[in-house]
């Protein structure tokens, strides 16, 4: 099979998730991927751009600093780059280069999955640098009210001063924030973009677009204010599989695989990714799918306490309660803590128990890793579950009724558990 090259241009890069990106999707797809992060000085930038095709390449993402440098050594621009002015998204094909703007996209695809809505809102982007740019095209797409711009060093006649947020958002509350700077990103993890709490009290919903950490000094704010907030790890999810549909000529990528490489994401930044969820949400069928062919260990707690007692779950709530069984599962995460503790080489995925997560459990299990929340309806799950006799809380007529009366109690909890929420 053929090894379709592709990489990453940016100065400096330093750790990127993108290879693990495109390299995941190869092996779903079966395409032979070899996704590489290229570290190139504005000196080199021009002779590597014009090599690409020569050096057997089929397609580059372009980062910081370069969005806008490349263009002029592109044979022909998709129109997002040409209103955008920005590139981050380069395809060679029958020697001709061709830029594409994928960032717009993924961050429409992104507010799409968090369910913010830009049409009639009043917007603030803070930040002026490439991908700004892209945001402000998509606010402007997507029909955006009234959008103000803020930035520190105000170079054009629409962008304001940073110090004046406050200001515009005390006359009246802005719907959207979308954050596009890197202040804050790793390992400046304290730093914010905007130090004035005043600020966050009049902001509904706030969008970052680092994703390193999950949840940035801007986000910890908004919240803490009484708004929701959100980061920019399906943004970079959905640019990169949108920017590997061009590099390789696929159509579509099944919801199923975009979801699956998110979770992959979230193990490549973390000691473990741990699944909570529903009976029948399919933690254990998700968790050892990436753990095919990837050098991750699974464990599901289920399993773990069967092994660990040599009885079945049924056995043990029917011999010894169900109190007793979730003594065990609260034992089971001390024991997985100190695992991974005295492991530090490998990488887990862990199921955990659809009960598991409790008030005194949250923190051993926010302690494990990152959490992804596998969110499914009750009407879905009871369908999945209605022949299941291995499970001791479904022993009744009504599987419907007793799988919406337990979501009920318990998605909260999986909610306040979880760093990510996921829907397949």
């Amino acid at each position: 099979m053929e090894i379709r090259r592709s990489g990453l241009i940016g100065h400096p890069l330093g750790h990127s998730i993108s290879p693990d990106i495109h390299n995941y999707l190869g092996r779903r797809l079966g395409v032979e991927v070899d996704y590489t992060l290229m570290d190139t000085s504005k000196e080199d930038l021009e002779s590597s751009i014009l090599g690409l095709a020569e050096n057997g390449i089929c397609g580059v993402n372009v980062t910081v600093p370069y969005k806008t440098d490349v263009i002029k050594n592109l044979n022909d621009i998709n129109d997002a780059v040409s209103a955008i002015g920005a590139c981050n998204t380069i395809v060679t094909k029958d020697g001709r280069l061709t830029g594409y703007n994928t960032d717009c996209l993924g961050l429409s695809r992104a507010l799409k999955d968090h369910g913010i809505t830009l049409k009639d809102k009043r917007v603030a982007i803070l930040g002026d640098g490439g991908a700004s740019k892209a945001v402000r095209y998509v606010c402007n797409s997507e029909g955006a009210a009234k959008i103000l711009q803020f930035n520190r060093t105000v170079r054009q006649d629409n962008i304001l001063p940073l110090e004046d947020a406050p200001g515009y958002a005390a006359g009246e509350q802005f719907d959207v924030v979308i954050q596009s700077t890197s202040v804050g990103m790793h390992p400046d993890c304290s730093a914010c973009v905007i130090d004035d709490m005043a600020f966050y009290e009049n902001v509904r919903t706030g969008y970052d677009i680092i994703y390193n950490p999950l949840e940035t000094e801007f986000m910890k704010r908004i919240k803490g204010c009484g708004g929701t907030a959100h980061n920019g790890l399906r943004m970079l999810l959905y640019q990169g599989v949108e920017a590997f549909k061009l590099f390789h000529g696929v159509a579509d990528i099944a919801h199923d695989i975009e979801m699956d490489c998110f979770l992959n994401m979230l193990i490549s930044m973390n000691r473990a990714l741990v699944l909570c969820g529903m009976m029948g949400c399919g933690k254990s069928t998700i968790g050892r799918r990436l753990c095919d062919d990837s050098g991750y260990i699974f464990i599901d707690t289920d399993e773990m306490i069967e092994s660990d007692t040599g009885m079945s779950i049924n056995d043990i709530f029917a011999k010894m309660g169900e109190e007793a069984f979730r003594r065990m599962e609260s034992d089971t995460l001390i024991k997985l803590n100190k695992m991974l503790d005295n492991d530090p080489s490998h990488k887990y995925v862990i199921s955990l128990g659809g009960g598991m997560c409790t008030k005194n459990n949250i923190p051993l299990i926010r302690s494990l890793g990152v959490t992804a929340y596998l969110r499914q309806n009750a009407q879905t799950l009871a369908a999945r579950l209605k022949n299941d006799t291995k499970r001791p809380l479904l022993k009744n007529d009504d599987t419907l009724k007793t799988i919406t009366d337990l979501l009920n109690k318990r998605e909260s909890l999986y909610m306040e558990a979880s760093d990510e929420i996921v829907d397949y």
